[in-house]
């Protein structure tokens, strides 16, 4: 039997409020935007169904990455740098969105 993956999430505190990211370890596969822990991982946890794992930022170098590139979006206005992988989750329509 093949073991479930293990996920990875942190918030980064923007002036929006609050952001999500949750990874697979191989790519961003979700963001969410002023949901409590608890609504995120509700609406996740279908297309992410391993244990999830609350680290900071630092702690993973693809959340590091994606949280030093949204501090340069909030400050600095800057696009969001092509070397960040995204394997977006979700339905069709979330998937065209993304």
């Amino acid at each position: 039997m093949t073991p479930k993956p293990e996920y990875l999430h942190t918030v980064f505190y923007s002036a929006l409020g609050p952001i999500r990211i949750l990874t697979d370890r191989r790519a961003i596969i979700a963001v969410g935007l002023n949901e409590s822990p608890e609504a995120f991982e509700a609406r996740h946890a279908n297309t992410a169904p391993g244990p999830w794992k609350a680290v900071k930022a630092n702690e993973d170098p693809l959340l590091k990455a994606a949280v030093k590139a949204l501090e340069e979006f909030f400050s600095d206005g800057k696009p969001l740098p092509d070397g960040i992988l995204l394997n977006p989750t979700g339905t069709s329509f979330q998937q065209k969105v993304w």
